[in-house]
């Protein structure tokens, strides 16, 4: 299995998000650790377009053989294009990676996934051998229950998802869950091939509140970086 972190330069929500120092160290450096600390996974990539980023991810042990295309480094790239020049890239190199290899996708902005999440989901992936294993979350929101929409030129709200029944309580409502951002186990082939995420098979890991934080905001980066530091779990990554 490989290992692919995706990280631009470019990011907006927090500036140079991907090299900022989260818990003494860059952002990055954290999930680059996490895939090189397990067992399964033989080599660890970085596709950037940023050269900071492929110092720091160097510097961190990971393999950073060419600066990703700045058409994929925009804010209207799509993520999966992402992933399927990268492992073109890397089938027409020298790097032992063919359509059978297994891949895990591991966004930077997830520091506070856990090995024992991501190794039930390879578990779960290799009884199966289709399509995509990701994490979710139970969701705190609801769109049968809590989540609205607003008409146009007015403030009136809809139920999301309305249903016959007219739905009081939340425990009432259908179970519904959110894919996180911790990982997104498959195969090469299956990577190539796919038109979306949702174009093949996907099952889902639950995994903790904690370990579903993405970062997108520097609310989440402090949020993250505080549980982090605090939470006893993470004590021995720290270290």
């Amino acid at each position: 299995m490989i290992a692919l972190i995706c990280a631009r330069g470019g990011s907006k929500g927090v500036h140079r998000k991907n090299v900022k120092q989260f818990a003494g160290k860059p952002l990055i450096k954290w999930s680059i650790e996490f895939a090189k600390r397990n067992s399964s996974i033989f080599t660890v990539f970085v596709s950037t377009e940023d050269k900071e980023i492929a110092k720091v991810s160097k510097d961190s042990g990971a393999l950073v053989p060419f600066l990703r295309p700045d058409a994929l480094a925009t804010d209207d790239a799509v993520e999966t294009d992402v992933w399927k020049d990268t492992l073109n890239r890397l089938i027409s190199s020298d790097f032992s990676v063919t359509e059978n290899t297994e891949v895990c996708i591991l966004p930077a902005t997830s520091p506070l996934r856990r090995h024992q999440s991501f190794d039930r989901a390879l578990k779960l992936y290799r009884k199966h051998r289709k399509g995509f294993v990701v994490g979710v979350c139970r969701a705190s929101h609801n769109p049968y229950f809590n989540m609205v929409s607003l008409e146009d030129n007015s403030s009136r709200c809809q139920i999301v998802c309305p249903t016959p029944e007219n739905i009081t309580r939340r425990q009432s409502a259908p179970s519904v869950w959110n894919v996180t951002t911790n990982f997104y186990i498959s195969d090469v082939r299956t990577i190539m091939s796919m038109k979306n995420l949702w174009s093949q098979q996907v099952l889902g890991v639950p995994v903790t509140e904690i370990e579903s934080i993405d970062i997108d905001t520097e609310l989440d980066f402090m949020i993250a970086e505080y549980l982090f530091l605090t939470n006893e779990e993470y004590c021995c990554v720290r270290e």
